[in-house]
């Protein structure tokens, strides 16, 4: 079984194997942070030197994932939680069992109810490895709601992984520096694709009204309205850029082309 940890050291190690599964599901197009990559050897380390359990952490990253995500679309509430009914008809096929060694904090598992006959005839088997790290699963995510921190786990909106929300923020939404700092450039260059937008169909707009100003014999010799108000908004204007905007309904075409 994996190690005991501390309520914050094991909201961390929740985050960190949810985020495997992650990791895993966009294979190598996405390499984790530095930080994270850390975070991985620490735990796998730990996980090694204490009980050699690390097929059993790895193989609990599924479900974790499945666990924390549902969680947090819940707002981190059991009520809400769409695996709620499936979470206790698990516990409910489970027997538990609490256990403490010397020095160390007392700890509960689940195992598969066995009937009477089964156990008589010597039919009993022990669980398989997905059934232990079913059951290591459950008991840490089990352990993680029950604790304060239940909340303090979140999912950046860049990345989307797991982090740990140490902070007094509550709603902080980005993992790390890098990927806040990388949201907000991309926020203003949004920002300033919008106004640079609006910008050209201003100019637009004036040359559109220009060309409605002109006289019929000078319209008579202009073959395409849209090549003259291009010509006149600017370089960056383009009889494509007219067509688009016309079409989204953000330029008015001049009168007498409607």
């Amino acid at each position: 079984m994996l190690p005991v940890a501390s309520p914050k050291q094991l909201a961390v190690d929740i985050c960190t194997l949810a985020n495997l599964r992650t990791d895993l599901s966009v294979g190598d197009l996405v390499e984790p942070p530095r930080s994270e990559r850390a975070r991985v050897r620490r735990l796998v380390r730990r996980l090694f030197e204490i009980t050699r359990d690390v097929d059993i952490a790895l193989g609990c990253a599924p479900l974790v994932s499945r666990f924390v995500s549902t969680w947090l679309v819940a707002g981190c509430c059991a009520g809400g939680w769409e695996l709620k009914e499936e979470f206790e008809a698990y516990l409910a096929q489970r027997d538990p069992v609490l256990y403490s060694v010397p020095r160390e904090p007392a700890r509960i598992d689940f195992f598969p109810q066995f009937q009477r006959e089964e156990i008589i005839i010597g039919q009993v088997m022990g669980p398989t490895f997905d059934e232990v790290c079913r059951i290591e699963a459950t008991r840490m995510f089990l352990t993680f709601i029950q604790s304060a921190e239940f909340r303090k786990i979140g999912r950046c909106k860049r990345c989307g992984r797991f982090f740990y929300n140490a902070s007094r923020r509550k709603k902080r939404v980005y993992c790390t520096g890098p990927c806040a700092r990388a949201a907000e450039a991309a926020k203003a260059h949004q920002r300033k694709r919008r106004e640079e937008h609006q910008s050209e169909l201003a100019e637009t707009a004036k040359a559109v009204k220009k060309y409605e100003s002109l006289s019929p014999e000078r319209k008579s010799g202009i073959r395409n309205w849209k090549q003259w108000v291009a010509g006149e908004a600017g370089p960056e204007i383009t009889t494509n850029f007219i067509t688009r905007a016309v079409n989204r309904g953000e330029l008015r075409p001049p009168r007498d082309q409607s």
